[in-house]
């Protein structure tokens, strides 16, 4: 039975996007039998809320601002002593972390840049290759890796399941509400030329900010282009074992696309993307594409042809796939946070 309740705390918005957010609530799913979920958010929007509330937690919204000094002075003034907190966003300082940590507070911090941190008790961080000694203050306790991975608990099923590929011909595209590049347009203009490619599905956040353009060309196109807008999990979970290839950012997403086992062809175009991307490539998980912002649509549709073209290669990437992510993240990140 749930009792203490666990601080979540993230924004989402067009500009960062939703990954800090669905990692938050990853986790929280992983720990909501045993804590109340509270989530901490600036000016949340109505799906942001709806998102939170279907799945069992609770929130409270905080006044947008820029003072994050002011901000953590009132949430430590609102939450009990003694309280666990798990951060998730890149404009939270040490400062914020020392005010937090008064009156007893445990502070999470999940982490993307292997920065020098003090003012914490632990930092998860689910890039692959970590070791404890890529940080600093090692008094903190670190849980590195894709053992520690956060994924959502569909997700977490899925990469429990075995899964051969045979033949590719349904396309997974999806670059979340912080694709400012239009890289989902630049592949949809790939895809024209790959003939192997019978059916693309798009997903796309409410955030999105070229939804027109992306209507627009699909309703000229003589591709078969569906278009799915603001998945819930168990949709996305579904819509990804529907298909077989994934063209995708080296984010939090790419977690998902390797627990569904996807042949995948993916690369980054932010800075926190590149660990996550190096990670997967030497393991074999993906095939890259570099920085996704600097490629033009006919490197897309070399590379895609010839990983397409590749029978062993895309075994081993599923094999790969499978032996990275094993499905049992929850159990690890719930015994640490219990023992906090």
């Amino acid at each position: 039975m749930a009792s203490k309740t666990v601080y979540f705390r993230a924004d989402a918005n067009s500009k960062i996007g939703l990954g800090h957010l669905t990692r938050l609530m990853a986790l929280g799913g992983m720990i909501q039998n045993y804590f109340e979920c509270c989530f901490l958010i600036q000016n949340p929007d109505n799906t942001t809320v709806e998102s939170i509330k279907s799945r069992g937690f609770s929130f409270i919204a905080l006044d947008s601002s820029d003072d994050f000094q002011l901000e953590a002075n009132n949430i430590k003034n609102v939450i009990p002593d003694g309280s666990i907190i798990v951060l998730d966003g890149y404009h939270f300082d040490e400062l914020y972390f020392k005010i937090l940590r008064t009156k007893g507070n445990k502070l999470v911090l999940i982490d993307d840049f292997v920065k020098s941190y003090k003012n914490l008790d632990m930092i998860i961080n689910h890039a692959l290759g970590l070791k404890k000694s890529d940080y600093k203050h090692l008094h903190l306790k670190y849980f590195l890796g894709a053992d520690h991975v956060l994924l959502r608990p569909s997700f977490l099923e899925l990469a429990k399941n075995e899964r051969t590929i045979h033949e590719v011909k349904k396309a997974f595209v999806c670059f979340g509400g912080a694709d400012y590049h239009n890289l989902t347009l630049k592949f949809l203009k790939a895809v024209e030329d790959l003939p192997e490619i019978t059916e693309t599905h798009v997903v796309l956040a409410a955030s999105f900010p070229f939804s027109e353009s992306i209507n627009n060309y699909v309703s000229e196109s003589n591709k078969k282009i569906i278009i799915h807008h603001n998945l819930e999990e168990n949709a996305m979970a579904e819509l990804m074992s529907s298909c077989d290839f994934a063209f995708g950012p080296t984010s939090g997403l790419s977690f998902e696309i390797c627990a569904a086992k996807l042949v995948f062809v993916g690369g980054y175009y932010v800075d926190n993307q590149k660990a996550i991307h190096d990670g997967f490539e030497s393991e074999g998980c993906l095939v890259s594409m570099g920085d996704l912002s600097k490629v033009n649509k006919s490197e897309i549709v070399k590379k895609i042809r010839i990983v397409l073209n590749d029978s062993d290669l895309i075994t081993n990437m599923i094999q790969s796939q499978k032996k990275v992510i094993d499905g049992n993240s929850d159990k690890r990140l719930l015994k640490a946070i219990m023992e906090l």
